[in-house]
């Protein structure tokens, strides 16, 4: 198993924010590994905004971190494709201190997960 901080929902996001047809997305990415699990940390996105202005650790502003409305236009296409039937997809309450996220949602997640995995 391998774990990807992005794969094909982040690339069907942020194609479909730039214009292009979720349809022709979704042709072109088929045949992809399907990853077995996708966790959506859910963050509107003025709050991400805010959060990637205070982040110490990002030494420059990406393109498309400079328009709020993109960001927003972003998070609705990911909760858009949320209903990709054959994913499966955690939605995180993101607007929560990191520590109960993991502890509440992610933690639990991956327990369940490794647990039928591991049977």
């Amino acid at each position: 198993h391998v774990i990807s901080d992005r794969y094909s929902l982040s690339t069907l996001a942020y194609q479909q924010a730039q214009g292009i047809e979720v349809s022709k997305l979704l042709k072109m990415h088929n045949g992809l590994p399907i990853a077995d699990i996708i966790f959506l940390v859910d963050v509107p996105g003025k709050i991400a905004m805010k959060r990637m202005k205070e982040d110490s650790v990002r030494k420059v502003e990406h393109k498309f971190e400079k328009n709020q409305k993109f960001i927003e236009n972003l998070r609705r296409n990911y909760l858009g494709l949320t209903d990709l039937k054959k994913h499966n997809i955690v939605i995180i309450d993101g607007t929560r201190p990191i520590k109960e996220i993991f502890e509440k949602e992610v933690k639990i997640a991956f327990d369940m997960f490794y647990k039928n995995i591991y049977k």
